[in-house]
């Protein structure tokens, strides 16, 4: 009877019939791994979205406005018109203490640009607001455009513009309440019939930021009656939580 081969494995040597026969599995497996994985990754659902340019701070100027969210007003280039740039602190917190002492100025500042579908905002660098006079005021043009009752969920703008993806749903909702609550602008995130999202900044009735009375709202399915109003670039829904109402 013909003998196997057979390995001993303190032998410093596998025998050749057999080290040949392993020597294949080892390829053929690998090759299988490598396929696997370019498999799973490609038939993954791509993130899209958002934009953030991370630790690239730029150079900003345009006026301030504390109310009703941290934001600073930029002129376009060619046009007498102003795009509002939302801001906020590093990590989870809102802008509105680093901007107080500038309210209404003409400023200079540092900021890391986050972008999603023409939504912009602006990481701040601390201390690097320098006033530089000139206009001291400027009131935004708003137009209302009446009473609406929209479905979509409450976001945090920070997150869901670009720092994180996909940055709203029940995984995200954690780290929604912890950003707002911080201070971070809340959105309410909605979408036409095309199936294309858009923000609109949530602003009670008196134009104020809302509180901790909507942390329970966060990434739920709801509804909400307001009144939206266009200011400039933005879209605000003027509203109240007693106007809130759950889908879920």
């Amino acid at each position: 009877m013909k003998e196997q081969p057979f390995y001993v494995g303190y032998m410093p040597q596998m025998e050749g019939q057999l080290a040949r026969f392993i020597g294949r599995w080892v390829v053929a497996l690998l090759v299988l791994g490598i396929g696997l994985g370019f498999w799973l990754a490609s038939s993954q659902t791509r993130l899209t979205g958002g934009f953030f340019d991370f630790g690239h701070a730029q150079s900003f100027e345009g006026i301030l406005q504390l109310e009703p969210q941290p934001m600073l007003w930029v002129q376009n280039p060619n046009s007498e018109t102003r795009t509002a740039y939302l801001l906020v602190a590093p990590f989870k917190f809102g802008a509105g203490p680093l901007i107080q002492p500038f309210d209404n100025q003409n400023v200079v500042l540092q900021g890391s640009l986050i972008h999603r579908h023409g939504r912009v905002m602006l990481e701040l660098v601390p201390d690097s607001i320098e006033p530089r006079g000139g206009e001291q005021r400027f009131a935004p043009q708003q137009r209302v455009l009446g009473q609406v009752e929209l479905a979509g969920e409450i976001v945090d703008a920070k997150c869901y513009l670009g720092v994180m993806n996909p940055g709203h749903l029940k995984p995200h909702r954690d780290c929604a309440v912890r950003c707002i609550s911080g201070g971070i602008p809340p959105v309410f995130l909605v979408r036409n019939e095309e199936g294309l999202a858009d923000v609109l900044l949530l602003v009670n009735q008196q134009m104020k930021p809302f509180g901790p009375e909507i942390l329970e709202w966060v990434a739920r399915p709801m509804r909400i009656k307001g009144q939206l109003v266009q200011s400039g670039n933005l879209w605000l829904l003027k509203t109240e939580a007693v106007d809130f109402h759950a889908l879920d």
